[in-house]
């Protein structure tokens, strides 16, 4: 789907291909689920409105507010690795994904997976600064210009799943 505006802006533009709503259609044979716990005190710091209802169709008619508070229900989260360790290093190192109400949500920065330890090293952490969430964001906004203005088959995403950039959260 494109949609631009009168003045050549481009107000949404995703990919028309199908977008991957359950667990089994990720083609991830190595995948296994991950224990995690939700974190009361995390807030959304940026969201992709517009790609979020595209992508969820039950969001299409809902406010700001309540697309805040659903992807807070539903992404913010941590591993019980991570919960139980006392490391807290500037890197990104571990996603989960979770499924939701029609699809699923790939949260980065959840922490470590169960049996590993955090450590300080670069990727090994398990979480993600909210810094380079935001540059992350502005990245994956840079590189869908460029596809999209060189008219380009290619898309930031596969499949319609991951690395598309929704919301950043703060925790």
């Amino acid at each position: 789907m494109t949609t631009h505006t009168t003045t050549g802006v481009v107000t949404a533009s995703f990919p028309s291909g199908p977008i991957v709503r359950t667990l089994a259609e990720l083609d991830q044979p190595a995948g296994r689920d991950e224990q995690v716990l939700g974190v009361r005190t995390a807030r959304v710091v940026f969201a992709n409105y517009a790609l979020i209802r595209h992508d969820f169709p039950a969001l299409r008619g809902a406010s700001t507010t309540a697309i805040d508070a659903w992807l807070v229900q539903h992404g913010a989260v941590i591993s019980v690795g991570q919960a139980a360790s006392d490391v807290s290093s500037p890197m990104y190192g571990r996603a989960v994904v979770m499924p939701v109400p029609g699809g699923l949500l790939d949260v980065k920065g959840a922490g470590v997976e169960t049996g590993v330890t955090p450590t300080r090293n670069w990727h090994q952490n398990g979480l993600l600064m909210l810094g380079a969430g935001i540059g992350s964001a502005g990245f994956q906004d840079l590189i869908h210009n460029v596809f999209r203005d060189a008219r380009s088959e290619l898309w930031s995403s596969r499949h319609g799943f991951s690395d598309r950039i929704c919301a950043i959260r703060d925790m």
